[in-house]
């Protein structure tokens, strides 16, 4: 059940951060010695960080949109990544320093909301860790404080940190996510964020997609404990290192799909939603002239209704960027011509 990746991960990114996973992360005394524990995650030194920016290699998916006299750009992320997959390389940077605004899915500010437990938030007490989702918890090594952390939140917040923490068993961070980095560079160089989504937008357009029943449950968490999740981790991590677009599925998002219908069906429903939602925006800000840099999850741009398509409909010119030459102006064929 990988979707929610899309819509949680910069807030949680923040949580895991505050319970301290990745970092410190040893078997406590109660998890058995077989079980397999997410890698260290590295801590990068602000000299490490800058060393590794100097040496950016361009990763993932750009797009050059032009309509009328103004010219944006769309980037597919990657919202769990590695430290040296993160660091833009040149013609990420040529297309950044192009672009007047960051556009998100749903703007740091935003995502704040989504988890009250990150902003201190009284309002929602959480849910106990017990049954599966404790079982879960256990089998990805976390420790009793961080069990105790857990508990504070929200549980479809739980299930999806839960997630995200699975992700680290195959070396894939959400610290490091491509969005996290970017709304970074956005506040260092003082570039504007804005939201392509509304909370409860993304919510409805979501809803059903997170287990709220006990088999749902249960499922998602057999997926930790038997380790199903880490396949996939792994095909989303080198497509969109290889700038694979056609290795993009909805199928990837949900593994736990395959078994139920009504769920793939409502993954589906709810991306290509989300997806005509993003592109209105897009439209609606590009046409007040300015110049975009809209960052969605690559799993946006992928298929015949992806962000792509539906801006080439709505009368954009949309060329890929090749990632092999020298310059930021290099550019494949329109899309999909």
């Amino acid at each position: 059940m990988l979707t929610s990746l899309t819509r949680a991960s910069l807030a949680l990114a923040a949580v895991l951060a505050l319970l301290g996973c990745h970092q410190q992360v040893r078997p406590a005394p109660l998890v058995a010695p077989s079980r397999l524990c997410p890698k260290p995650m590295p801590a990068l030194s602000e000299a490490e960080m800058k060393a590794a920016f100097l040496k950016g290699r361009d990763h993932g998916f750009l797009f050059k949109v032009t309509k009328g006299s103004t010219t944006s750009w769309l980037y597919g992320t990657l919202h769990v990544n590695k430290p040296e997959w993160m660091m833009p390389g040149p013609q990420m940077l040529g297309a950044w320093s192009r672009s007047d605004v960051l556009a998100m899915e749903l703007s740091p500010e935003d995502l704040k909301k989504v988890v009250p437990a990150a902003t201190g938030d009284k309002s929602n007490e959480g849910a106990p860790l017990g049954g599966p989702t404790l079982e879960a918890a256990q089998a990805l090594c976390l420790q009793p404080a961080q069990l105790a952390q857990f508990a504070r939140l929200p549980r479809t917040v739980q299930l999806a940190g839960l997630l995200l923490v699975d992700a680290g068993r195959v070396g894939l961070w959400p610290q490091y996510g491509s969005d996290l980095f970017l709304a970074g560079m956005a506040n260092g160089s003082k570039k504007p964020i804005v939201s392509l989504e509304t909370i409860e937008g993304q919510q409805r357009a979501m809803a059903g997609l997170m287990p709220d029943d006990e088999r749902g449950v249960q499922r998602f968490a057999d997926y930790i404990v038997q380790q199903k999740n880490l396949p996939v981790f792994e095909a989303l991590g080198q497509a969109w290192v290889d700038g694979n677009l056609d290795g993009l599925s909805p199928a990837l998002l949900c593994p736990t799909c395959a078994g139920d219908p009504k769920q793939a069906r409502s993954l589906e429903a709810g991306m290509v939603a989300r997806n005509h939602v993003q592109a209105e925006r897009v439209v609606q800000l590009h046409e007040q002239g300015t110049r975009l840099f809209v960052a969605v999850g690559s799993m946006h741009l992928a298929g015949p209704e992806g962000l792509p398509r539906l801006l080439e409909q709505r009368g954009f010119t949309v060329e890929r960027v090749h990632f092999t030459d020298a310059t930021a102006d290099s550019v494949l064929p329109a899309y999909g011509h």
